[in-house]
């Protein structure tokens, strides 16, 4: 039985420090910038300007999600 509980307080502390984890978008204006992505993914910056289809420096939901359908960023940021 302790182990059990041991075993689900170890779930529920992995679960919090996921869900505390910061987000790339470090100066939180919805966008993410090459230098917030590059902190969390291993990117260079041609990489970087492929994925920003818009061409603004910066990348929205839509162009992270579509990255990531593509394979080309992992799902959690």
């Amino acid at each position: 039985m302790r182990h059990a509980l041991a075993a689900t307080l170890a779930i529920a502390a992995a679960l919090a420090a996921a869900q505390a984890k910061a987000s790339p978008d470090a100066n939180g204006d919805g966008l993410i910038s090459y230098p917030e992505l590059a902190t969390v993914v291993d990117i260079d910056r041609t990489g970087f300007d492929a994925l920003d289809t818009n061409g603004d420096g910066a990348l929205d939901e839509t162009e992270v999600a579509a990255a990531q359908e593509a394979g080309k960023l992992p799902q959690q940021l």
